[in-house]
């Protein structure tokens, strides 16, 4: 739930934020002075990790979309649709820094991931935990994965492992046109379908 900066108790002096998997800090005294949306700096840190992002994936807490999901039950009926939950497996890009590790930048035909440093993934076991509990908390076996690639490491195993969760999924998912036959059978089984 969002609280309004008025909420703020006078012995709170920073607001942390969490944005993109990086932990920002901000003073409260110029965010109150704020008369827009646009944050200012973030002040530095005596503590580095509040300027860093999230090394390990599997330290972050899973999404909860429950508010969304309440929201939704208030549409009108002929407004109503079939939702897909999102679901991240890693953030970045492993493909160019494998190829091009030299480049600091990245692709120079691609602008995304600018703002991560290096590629992370979840572990095989977050993964297919945290599909299993989002599908069943939100009864939902539409997913679209929001990488900008899947995993590279053993993703054949990976989506043979979710496959034997014996559930009827359909996913959506960005992969390399490089991605083996083997692979992309094990995600035709799995549910894979865009």
């Amino acid at each position: 739930h969002m609280m309004g900066l008025s909420g703020l108790t006078g012995t709170q002096q920073h607001l942390y934020v969490l944005a993109g998997g990086k932990i920002m800090q901000y003073s409260l005294a110029d965010l109150k002075l704020l008369k827009s949306v646009d944050l200012p700096k973030p002040v530095p840190s005596a503590d580095e990790s509040f300027d860093s992002q999230f090394a390990r994936l599997d330290d972050l807490p899973a999404p909860d979309y429950t508010d969304y999901f309440e929201d939704l039950k208030t549409f009108p009926e002929a407004r109503r649709f079939l939702p897909k939950l999102p679901m991240e497996m890693s953030r970045g890009c492993w493909w160019g820094k494998s190829l091009h590790p030299q480049k600091a930048g990245g692709c120079s035909f691609c602008n995304l991931n600018l703002q991560w440093e290096g590629y992370r993934s979840k572990s095989h076991r977050r993964i297919v935990q945290e599909l299993a509990s989002l599908a069943d908390r939100y009864e939902l076996l539409s997913v679209s994965f929001t990488d900008n690639l899947l995993p590279p490491r053993n993703l054949q195993a990976l989506f043979e492992t979710i496959a034997r969760l014996g559930r009827d999924f359909r996913f959506f998912a960005e992969i390399r046109a490089t991605t083996s036959l083997d692979e992309l059978l094990a995600m035709g089984k799995a549910g894979v379908a865009e």
